[in-house]
Order: C-alpha cells, then structure tokens, then sequence
C-alpha cells in the first residue's frame, strides 16, 4: 500500500479500498480474540507480533488515507500534506502518553508498538522542517502558527508526555536516555527552520539552502534568532548551575560569531 500510494499517488480509500480496510480490520480483530488459544504453545511468541503489525497496519492506512483528504480539500503543494500524513500517528503517541496502565499488555501497546512510530515521527518532523516550505495555504502563513510547525511543536511536545508518563521497559529502556537530547535538537531545528521559513514568505527567498545561505536578511534573521536562543540557555544554565547548558550557550554564541 505504501509503496503503490507513493509511486503511483493510489488513495488506499479508493476503488474499494475502504471496504478492504474495514473487512481487514474485522478479520484482525477476530483473529486477535481467539489468539489466546496460542499462549500455552509454541506460537505463544506470534501473539504480540500479530498486536503489534495490526496496530501499524491500522495507523499507516489511516495515515494515508487522511493524508489525502486534505490533498483533495487543499492541493498536493500545500504543507496539510504532511500534517494530514502525521495526524493518526500523534493521536496513538497522545493515547500512549495518557491511556491508563491498566490497559491489557501495557508495555506492548504504550512502548513496545510506539516506540517505532515515535522514531517514525521524529523523522518526519526532521525532513519536513528541512524540506517542506510549510504552505499553509488557503490560510496565510503565520510563524509558529500554521500546520507543519504546529505538528512539529504537536509531535516533539507530546514525545516528551510520554517519555515522562511512560516507565520505560525492554526496547523502550535502551532508547529513554538518547531521546531527550534528540528532541531538544529537534525543537532547535524547529526554531531555526520557523526563522528561514518566515524570511521566505517576507522576502521571497527561495526555500533552499544555496538561496537562504546567499541572503543577507536570512542570515541577518538567524544570527539574531540563534544570539536569543545562546542568551536564554547562557541564563538559564547560570540560573540552574548547570554548566553543560551554560557550555552549549556559549558554543551557539561562538557559532553566531
């Protein structure tokens, strides 16, 4: 299904597909009640398998076909694209952060099935700040307030919910320690790609690196973005005694120079 929607722009709700969905979505759900009668066999080990490619199956269907009702309602240029791609994705990370711990097989549903979609997520957000010039289009573009930083911001803030909520366990243990510095990373290239992005729609620069690097008003705008951001982390590391804060500050204000 990914592979046709990409190549040939298939919408996975067409021609019956719909219909395809729902009677395996049925089918799934059936199979997953009466899956029990493998605990006590061989095939105890299939029973999370047939949970987990269930729930990715779910959510990656649902991400496409939501992708591209607002590709019908807004245009394949605009940025809802990539919000509407996202959307199932950051509602299940949402769930995870909040669902109840008594849920059946909490570490399976909350960490072990999430965990993927997360690094998934933050993938997106990396190449959508990178490469998306965030058409919020019909609406004006607003900095900060519009799809694709919104869903960024969405993305990066609820990661950290659920890292807080979340007891980490198997898998999801080994990753815990690398995934807060990685979201403050991408919150910085939120911030830096939100200042290019905004001289872009002002000015009329072209949204690519060789064009951005040559402007002097972009460079102009990111050096003052970045002396903001070295002068908030100078502070706060100073405030908090936390040197390696203070350090990363001072780094960003050498950079700057």
């Amino acid at each position: 299904v990914v592979l046709r929607d990409t190549l040939q722009n298939w919408h996975p709700a067409y021609a019956w597909g719909m219909a395809a969905f729902g009677l395996a979505l049925v089918a799934h759900v059936f199979v997953l009640r009466h899956a029990k009668i493998l605990q006590n066999t061989s095939f105890a080990g299939l029973v999370p398998i047939l949970h987990s490619v269930g729930a990715w199956a779910f959510i990656l269907v649902l991400s496409l076909i939501f992708r591209h009702i607002l590709i019908d309602f807004t245009g394949e240029s605009t940025a809802w694209r990539w919000f509407g791609w996202a959307l199932p994705l950051l509602a299940w990370l949402v769930w995870s952060a909040f669902s109840s711990p008594t849920i059946k097989q909490p570490v399976l549903y909350k960490q072990t099935i999430t965990l993927p979609l997360v690094l998934i997520l933050l993938t997106w957000v990396g190449f959508s700040a990178l490469f998306s010039r965030g058409d919020p289009a019909p609406l004006a573009y607003f900095p900060l307030f519009n799809p694709l930083e919104l869903m960024q911001l969405f993305i990066v803030c609820a990661t950290f919910l659920w890292l807080k909520n979340t007891r980490p366990a198997g898998i999801t243990a080994s990753f815990a320690p690398i995934l807060p510095p990685v979201l403050y990373a991408h919150l910085f290239l939120i911030y830096t790609c939100m200042v290019l992005r905004s001289n872009h729609y002002l000015t009329g620069v072209d949204y690519q690196f060789s064009a951005l690097f040559a402007s002097m008003t972009a460079q102009a705008s990111l050096s003052i973005a970045w002396s903001i951001c070295a002068l908030g982390c100078v502070i706060r590391g100073h405030r908090q005694a936390s040197r390696q804060l203070w350090w990363m500050g001072a780094a960003l204000f050498a950079v700057v120079v």
